[in-house]
């Protein structure tokens, strides 16, 4: 009885201070750039470097079968390259997934600035919360 009591009460204190158990878990700032290059599909930037990194065949802009498919498949633009990202992630390839995930960025200097400062190591263990996703 004391044990219901105590996680009562902490609960109780949770939601007297206006924070919420059901809360979803903040994210940094590095990983928001990570999660909307995984979604994104719009018109390419940079398009050179994507030739340069051997990612053309992710240049097509506003194609997406990821939404409300399963398994879903990300294809266009940023979210193809992350694809890749997420496969050299998974990989042990690290510095690959890592390169991939800056090039997304390539129009965002501040979010390049965030994700060097998480550093590879943290940004590629992210990238293994993902699942491989088969690519076109």
């Amino acid at each position: 009885m004391k044990i219901t009591i105590t996680v009562s009460a902490l609960v109780l204190s949770l939601f007297i201070a206006g924070e919420s158990i059901a809360d979803p878990v903040a994210i940094d700032e590095w990983q928001k750039h990570v999660k909307w290059s995984t979604e994104n599909t719009g018109v390419p930037n940079c398009e050179g470097m994507y030739m340069a990194a051997n990612m053309n065949h992710c240049l097509a802009a506003g194609v997406s079968a990821y939404a409300g498919r399963d398994p879903p498949r990300w294809v266009g633009n940023r979210s193809c390259v992350m694809a890749s990202a997420i496969g050299n992630a998974h990989a042990g390839n690290c510095g690959g997934a890592f390169g991939l995930t800056l090039l997304t960025q390539c129009h965002n200097g501040a979010a390049q600035t965030q994700l060097q400062q998480a550093g590879p190591d943290r940004v590629c263990e992210f990238l293994k919360l993902y699942s491989v996703v088969p690519q076109f």
